[in-house]
């Protein structure tokens, strides 16, 4: 109690300060001198003076009291009004967030979104399984060529994506700035995260924070580009070994996208 007493009483304007330690101090000794006189019967026949000297004790005691009150009114309704403002921009801040990162999905809806990233990436554990070796080895196998089997799921995968973001994969303009977009809209979260704080608000949670910050440069481009594969050909071992190495990229890719569509509904909280 004493500690918030002496917070409160460090923030008070310095001119209520110094009406406060002179006008409280001045009614005290206003109203001792007025019992002393009182016990020498100073105040009898004297009504006027008896009135002038209460109405300056009251003076000085209410002036005080009332500037300290005014204050703490105007202090409270500046930092209703801050509150209110950080709350505004956290809320818009979070609902652009959102609709950025599910732009390029036709389902609004987080939780369906990553039920199909998880199933997309089930087949592509798949197809995975079913990428050819380079040609030599190819050749030399007998029954069906393997990498028929990859380019099936390859296009059973591509064909799921499609549907889930209304966009051929093997066009990806429309998601260029996707990823420009999104670390513009969680620069604003984090504007809105800072001002919240200074009005004593936790927005968003910090799991939720923690997850963003760490996952966003890992998406690094839209889902078209990540997905995007040139169909497999017999090529040069130089050429097979970086299309490999590239089907990695895809869960890492899903697995990044599925962490922020976990705490993504954390970003329409309002600040508490």
């Amino acid at each position: 109690m004493l500690t918030r007493l002496m917070a409160r009483w460090r923030r008070t304007p310095r001119s209520v300060k110094r009406t406060a330690l002179v006008g409280i101090p001045l009614g005290g000794l206003g109203f001792l001198a007025g019992l002393a006189a009182e016990a020498h019967g100073f105040w009898d026949n004297h009504a006027f003076l008896t009135n002038v000297a209460s109405s300056l004790v009251c003076f000085f005691f209410a002036l005080p009291v009332a500037l300290l009150v005014i204050n703490e009114l105007q202090q409270h309704l500046s930092q209703a009004a801050a509150e209110h403002r950080a709350r505004q921009r956290a809320s818009l801040a979070g609902r652009n967030m959102v609709d950025t990162v599910m732009a390029p999905f036709s389902v609004a809806d987080p939780a369906q979104v990553r039920a199909e990233l998880l199933a997309i990436k089930a087949l592509h554990h798949e197809m995975r399984a079913q990428f050819p070796a380079p040609a030599p080895h190819v050749l030399a196998t007998p029954g069906p060529i393997p990498a028929q089997h990859y380019q099936n799921k390859l296009i059973e995968r591509n064909r799921r994506l499609e549907a889930l973001t209304g966009i051929p994969v093997s066009y990806h303009a429309a998601t260029t700035n996707w990823t420009g977009g999104i670390i513009e809209s969680w620069g604003q979260c984090q504007s809105a995260q800072a001002i919240a704080a200074d009005c004593g608000l936790q927005w968003p949670e910090r799991a939720t924070a923690i997850t963003l910050a760490g996952e966003l440069p890992r998406l690094g481009r839209g889902p078209q580009e990540a997905f995007r594969a040139v169909p497999f050909t017999h090529a040069p071992d130089e050429a097979w070994s970086r299309r490999k190495a590239e089907l990695p990229e895809v869960d890492r890719w899903i697995d990044a996208m599925v962490a922020i569509l976990d705490v993504l509904p954390g970003l329409r909280l309002a600040p508490q």
